[in-house]
């Protein structure tokens, strides 16, 4: 996904305006600030979800924005040992929506599978 984003940027010209990284987060520091933060697919699986937020909301730029992409159907593809899954997003959806650090702007659940979160630092 960051390959064809990658791509993208640089086919736009927009290369000097965005930077892309791929970080985890449970311990993430960072001296700059960002105006927008993207999970896809991956928000689910952190551990300390909480932890997570707390060091995002810090490099976040006040009245920046959290886009969380986290999958709602397909369940059935995953491997056994990831059954758990369903469990993973309820617990996602509920440390985002009771978050302390954003507010939900927008959420909506995509017809092709996907929900998407929308938060912004608060």
């Amino acid at each position: 996904m960051i390959n064809l984003l990658n791509k993208k940027i640089k086919e736009d010209n927009l290369s000097s305006k965005i930077n892309t990284q791929i970080i985890g987060c449970e311990n993430f520091t960072n001296k700059n600030k960002f105006d927008m933060i993207i999970f896809t697919y991956s928000f689910m699986w952190i551990k300390d979800k909480q932890k997570s937020l707390l060091n995002i909301s810090k490099v976040i730029k006040k009245n920046g924005y959290l886009l969380v992409i986290e999958p709602a159907k397909f369940t059935f593809l995953l491997k056994k040992e990831w059954v758990d899954q369903r469990n993973l997003m309820n617990n996602t959806m509920e440390t985002l929506i009771r978050s302390r650090k954003f507010n939900v702007k927008h959420f909506t659940s995509l017809h092709k599978g996907a929900f998407v979160y929308l938060l912004q630092k608060i």
